[in-house]
């Protein structure tokens, strides 16, 4: 596979870098207009002790918007400068800066929704009625909701005063992992030593030479063993502070604090793994049949990710992922597809992998730029996958953005995986429909994974966070052992007595970035699950089916509650009955491929 990777940015063709120009042309405009928005941001304070008059309030929102489109636009501008190679430490320093500048600004405001919430309820129910302040009124109603986790002015002065800190845990792994580490060297299927990275270390999984695929991990993970104790420090520092948030805003658990933002009852978590536990006999089911497929004594996990059939396209430069993602999103109509054909034109994407690049991939803009996409391109069926997943991110965003107003316009983090991998769905059943035979099987086989990986690999994600957290509010405390035999009860259970589990997989927790966003996981499966219904919904009727999702899902943005919005669109997640019907495709898809075989 030709893998791209560069030493050196400057050398990458510019239509296949992202045009960040378009935001700040270069360091010196973004500093003016730091420098401006920051002597501007202090105003708010004048707004102190003056929320009982509606003109107040409404000048004080205006104001608002104003200063965080701005600093959102400078964070946005910053950290994907940062990500794009995070060795030039100007990019570094400006990140930090405009964090600083965000978290104080936070501070500064902390008032206003503690003096605002102080207001008698004739008062507040008038801002609710009146039509000039409309587009806060979903905010409005929300402070009502969560009155009694709002504190004394001075306690959330204080606690937002510590954001920075916080954080601090992520952002030290984060440099730690994209700068500091290094993996050693490995042989690629060609016979080649070549330097292991975040980047391509999923590409080494897939290749159908075990000892290649043995080796990549085994490097991988010792590398990250000689350093599990700095970085089970920094996670149960993370939790920790997850922990004391939460019991600080008068929660009764972290779980409770961290869904209450989206109003999400802490029963669509419990019941999605629940779910989980009983289909468990599904994912072992799959296992046994892979042992048997591959041919192999024993499966491992580094054994997981190679497909049962060979892919039939072995290299897909990137050009080609675009023309296959095209055809693949018909379904969505020439309006969607307008939105993908201006993010190539208009340079939204970064695509290929250079040095000192974040790893991964990711969708980031703010209300007043483009939505972004970070990719590590590297010609697999699997970056294709990941083009479209952001491309739905990316979308998404765009219809919102142009749609809501801004408080309205940033959908929740529980909505925020489902237009991905609706995008996904409609990948592998446009592959499936236009294969056959081996082919065909291979991409029956991509969706098993699809939903291996989404789905059942997600949720063992999000009981270790769940077990974890509740480690540490009994008083407990977490060391690297403990997350290694937590990892490693979590894997046996949910893999079965056929997956051989080694000294190299239990110290997997410590390569998950998402661990550091508490309770995040859960909603790539719960989204996978909304998305599925979606999907099926599209393929099965057409335009009415497209116009319900794009109308009443991509462009809601964040005007009401996730469920609520996914209740209007006619997914029901308060039900198992989405989570149950993928778990009833991967069946469905078993069935196929034992009969196949």
């Amino acid at each position: 596979m030709n893998v791209k990777y560069f030493e050196n940015r400057d050398i990458i063709e510019e239509k296949y870098t992202w045009n960040l120009e378009k935001i700040y042309k270069d360091v010196q405009e973004f500093e003016k207009e730091f420098k401006e928005i920051k002597e501007f941001s202090r105003k708010i304070e004048d707004y102190k002790g003056k929320l009982n008059n509606k003109v107040e309030v409404l000048n004080l929102f205006n104001d608002l918007e104003k200063i965080l489109r701005v600093v959102m636009k400078l964070m946005n501008y910053a950290h994907m400068k940062k990500d794009q190679d995070g060795s030039v430490t100007l990019y570094q320093g400006i990140y930090t800066r405009v964090e600083q500048l965000y978290y104080e600004f936070l501070s500064m405001s902390s008032f206003v929704d503690t003096e605002l919430i102080s207001q008698n309820d004739e008062f507040l129910k008038s801002l609710i009625e009146d039509d000039d302040l409309k587009d806060i009124r979903f905010r409005i109603q929300n402070l009502i909701r969560g009155k009694k986790h709002i504190l004394s002015e001075e306690a959330e002065k204080v606690l937002s005063m510590f954001g920075s800190s916080i954080d601090a845990p992520d952002n030290i792994v984060s440099v730690f992992k994209n700068v500091d580490l290094k993996f050693p060297n490995v042989i690629d299927d060609n016979g080649k030593e070549v330097q292991l990275n975040e980047g391509n270390y999923g590409v080494f999984l897939t290749s159908y030479n075990r000892e290649v695929r043995r080796n990549a991990y085994e490097k991988l993970f010792s590398t990250y063993r000689n350093y599990k104790n700095t970085l089970a420090t920094c996670l149960s520092t993370s939790i920790t502070n997850d922990v004391l948030y939460s019991k600080a805003k008068r929660f009764n658990s972290t779980l409770e604090g961290n869904l209450f933002s989206n109003n999400v009852d802490k029963s669509v978590y419990l019941n999605a793994i629940e779910v989980m536990h009983e289909n468990f006999n599904k994912i072992h089911r799959y296992i046994d049949l892979k042992k048997c497929m591959l041919g192999l004594n024993e499966l491992r996990s580094y054994d997981l990710y190679v497909p049962l059939f060979k892919n039939p396209i072995k290299d897909i430069p990137y050009e080609e992922a675009l023309e296959i993602s095209l055809n693949a999103l018909k379904p969505l109509g020439m309006n969607y597809l307008e939105i993908f054909k201006e993010a190539i034109e208009n340079r939204w994407i970064d695509v290929y992998i250079n040095k000192g690049k974040r790893s991964g991939a990711y969708s980031s803009g703010s209300y007043d730029t483009d939505p972004y996409i970070l990719l590590n391109y590297s010609n697999s069926f699997n970056d294709v996958s990941t083009l479209v997943h952001e491309m739905g991110h990316s979308i998404h965003s765009y219809y919102s953005n142009r749609t809501q107003t801004f408080f309205n316009s940033r959908y929740p983090i529980f909505l925020a995986e489902i237009a991905s991998t609706c995008n996904e769905h409609l990948l592998n059943r446009y592959m499936q429909d236009n294969s056959t035979g081996d082919e065909y099987l291979y991409f029956i086989n991509k969706e098993i994974e699809n939903i291996r990986t989404t789905v059942f690999r997600q949720m063992l994600f999000a009981e270790f966070e769940l077990i974890v957290h509740e480690e540490v509010e009994k008083g407990g405390s977490l060391t690297s052992d403990n997350f290694c035999e937590i990892w490693r009860e979590l894997n046996k259970k949910y893999y079965g007595d056929n997956l051989v589990l080694d000294d190299c997989i239990i110290y997997e927790w410590s390569r998950i970035p998402h661990f550091y966003s508490c309770f995040y996981v859960y909603q790539y499966a719960t989204g996978y699950a909304a998305s599925f219904s979606f999907s099926q919904d599209i393929l099965k009727n057409g335009k009415n089916a497209v116009e319900n999702y794009i109308n009443n899902f991509l462009k809601k943005g964040g005007s009401n509650y996730p469920i609520e919005i996914l209740k209007s669109s006619g997914v029901d997640m308060t039900t198992k009955k989405p989570m149950e019907n993928v778990l009833s495709r991967f069946s469905q898809l078993l069935d196929i491929l034992e009969k196949n075989i």
